[in-house]
């Protein structure tokens, strides 16, 4: 059967925003009615949202939603830094200038608003630039690959209250105007390179301030 999108990110949404499936199990007949749909849609999305990692089955217990240790935070960055890195490699070869504009314009507006500290309109801002890179490379299959990785990371850095975004550009040795310059150079093996860095940086300090904080939990909250 085919998965509904639309009903997807609703559902998904939905239990992510209201914080529901942490404590007690989903209740499928609930999203049912909530979204006046039957059982069967709403089985298959939840099937489907675990095999994409955002919800958990359990053993006569039922399905919640899913919370991240150290090593889970570790293996979705390696992931994030390998496809991405990939990405910017092949969209070297196919990038337009309205492209390298939009990028442009998306890494200054996140050092604009960085100071401001607002988690959700600087992890908005950084989904946008990253998720524009891998649309833009003209690989399908790795575009849907891709896509709930980034979200996962997105919602995993708003769930964290922002402490894990640096604080200024400078903290970030690779940082989105790397990346921008990098794919305009023309040169992919470096824009692989420094996109890779840049994913591999940001893993590192996540997981530095888990450590630090003895935390092997991180929940998802949008």
């Amino acid at each position: 059967m085919k998965i509904d999108p639309e009903l997807r990110d609703n559902i998904l949404q939905y239990l992510l925003n209201s914080g529901c499936g942490y404590e007690e199990p989903v209740r499928e007949v609930d999203l049912a009615e909530r979204f006046g749909v039957g059982m069967t849609p709403v089985r298959e999305v939840l099937n489907d949202l675990e095999k994409s990692g955002f919800v958990v089955r359990k053993k006569r217990k039922g399905t919640f939603l899913k919370s991240f240790s150290i090593k889970e935070v570790n293996e979705l960055y390696d992931l994030r830094s390998v496809l991405e890195g990939l990405a910017a490699r092949l969209l070297v070869g196919v990038v337009t200038d309205d492209v390298i504009k939009q990028l442009q314009e998306l890494s200054d507006k996140f050092d604009r608003e960085r100071p401001k500290r607002i988690r959700k309109v600087l992890t908005n801002i950084d989904y946008r630039f990253h998720s524009l890179i891998v649309d833009s490379c003209k690989n399908d299959r790795l575009v849907k690959i891709v896509k709930d990785s980034h979200l996962i990371v997105k919602i995993l850095k708003t769930s964290s209250g922002g402490k894990y975004i640096p604080k200024s550009a400078a903290e970030n040795p690779f940082s989105h105007a790397d990346i921008v310059k990098a794919i305009d150079s023309g040169d992919a093996e470096m824009a692989e390179n420094v996109t890779r860095k840049h994913a591999e940086w940001a893993k590192d300090r996540v997981v530095k301030k888990m450590i630090a904080e003895g935390s092997d939990n991180l929940k998802l909250n949008a």
